[in-house]
């Protein structure tokens, strides 16, 4: 079950990111893949974004997202990094090596520095996270 202080998060980060706020505001159909091993934060993503006019696919791991990036153009992707089944930091990787690569956003309850200063270096931005308590 997904606490209610994550949940918030997850809807806050995901529905006011200057960048995808920004592509939401465009008439043209713009295409999310949202990936996370929790249900119901797949679930609250994919909420967010279809209220910004996204079309959304999900997928409960690294795995099964990078089957989909091979079948699919995807202009957001947004993903935990600790997942079964496909870390998200391969997928992360994976998705910044491309030379057309979505706007990728990292969503995760626990922020490991060494993952972070990685995924800085190679030109992800900003990450961000919290310890569950």
């Amino acid at each position: 079950m997904v606490e209610s202080y994550e949940a918030a998060q997850c809807l806050n980060v995901v529905s006011s990111a200057p960048s995808i706020v920004a592509m939401s505001m465009h008439h043209a159909t713009y295409r999310a893949l949202i990936v996370d091993d929790e249900d119901g934060i797949r679930s609250l993503g994919k909420l967010a974004l279809s209220r910004h006019g996204f079309v959304c696919d999900c997928a409960p791991s690294g795995q099964e997202a990078m089957a989909y990036l091979g079948a699919s153009h995807y202009d957001l992707v947004v993903t935990d990094l600790r997942m079964a089944n496909g870390h998200g930091h391969a997928l992360c990787t994976h998705i910044l090596s491309r030379t057309e690569r979505p706007v990728l956003v990292v969503l995760t309850g626990v922020l490991e520095q060494r993952l972070a200063e990685d995924l800085k270096a190679r030109e992800i931005g900003r990450a961000s996270g919290r310890e569950r308590g």
